[in-house]
């Protein structure tokens, strides 16, 4: 009976550090990307679109093999370069596809954000989209960055996408 509570202990022993040990090895990375789209707004359409690639990122091609998880914590939209009448708006939609599709999807919409210098917008995106995206970047470590809109005229101004995200890499997979 002792020596069946003996082995049932190292068994349940080996199976914790096993376990232990596959998430002893995860290593976090966190990932800045910014898309810069460079508007001229001289009519009212804007279609712009940008190529996320993960291992574009030093710290990221070194492990790209290696990523079991993909975090998309949030999206930040702001202002550069602004030159334009005070008060205008950009209206439109930040959207995503696969790099080998030509369909875009909607991540979210954008509505009466002000176009100043440094202004700032943290986008609100429903969950399903950035299980989508996270999705597609685990897969193919690339997505296409969409930006279709409308502002105010006339203005010229730089409008940065930072994408933060998290990457959960197995740092002994082989």
């Amino acid at each position: 009976m002792r020596n069946l509570l003996f082995i049932s202990a190292i068994v349940a022993l080996s199976a914790t550090s096993c376990d232990m040990i596959n998430t002893i090895d995860d290593v976090s990375i966190p990932v800045d990307y910014s898309a810069s789209y460079d508007v001229t707004a001289t009519s009212d359409s804007i279609l712009l679109d940008k190529t996320f690639s993960l291992p574009s990122d030093p710290k990221v091609n070194a492990m790209k093999d290696k990523i079991s998880d993909v975090k998309l914590d949030s999206i930040v939209l702001v202002v550069d370069n602004y030159v334009g009448e005070s008060g205008n708006k950009l209206n439109g939609k930040l959207g995503y596809s696969e790099i080998t599709s030509d369909t875009c999807k909607v991540f979210t919409n954008i509505s009466n954000f002000e176009l100043s210098n440094g202004s700032k917008l943290k986008l609100i995106i429903p969950k399903a989209e950035i299980e989508n995206v996270q999705s597609i970047l685990l897969q193919q470590n690339s997505i296409k960055i969409n930006l279709k809109g409308k502002a105010d005229l006339p203005a010229t101004f730089t409008i940065n996408a930072k994408f933060y995200i998290s990457l959960k890499a197995d740092a002994l997979k082989k």
